[in-house]
């Protein structure tokens, strides 16, 4: 068995060694042989996220906050009606 995983190995190497490659079938997408031309954008008319980054710290600390004050109201509660 140790063989003939050792043979078939050293005959993929072999193939693979012989076989030509070719330029234009792959590679970096950026290269001049790429199928498809360069990335470009399309135009959201946000130049930059930070909009988005702040209004979601402001809805994270509101959560946050709400989280808190319901524990409040419910310690408070618990505290009042003398359970535990």
């Amino acid at each position: 068995m140790k063989k003939l995983i050792a043979v078939v190995t050293v005959a993929m190497a072999v193939v693979a060694a012989q076989a030509a490659p070719v330029i234009a079938a792959g590679g970096s997408p950026y290269s001049p042989y790429g199928p498809y031309g360069p990335h470009v954008p399309v135009p959201t008319d946000f130049g930059d996220a930070n909009i988005i980054v702040l209004a979601g710290l402001a809805f994270y600390a509101g959560g946050l906050g709400l989280l808190s004050y319901s524990k409040f109201l419910k310690a408070k509660l618990l505290s009042v009606t003398g359970q535990k």
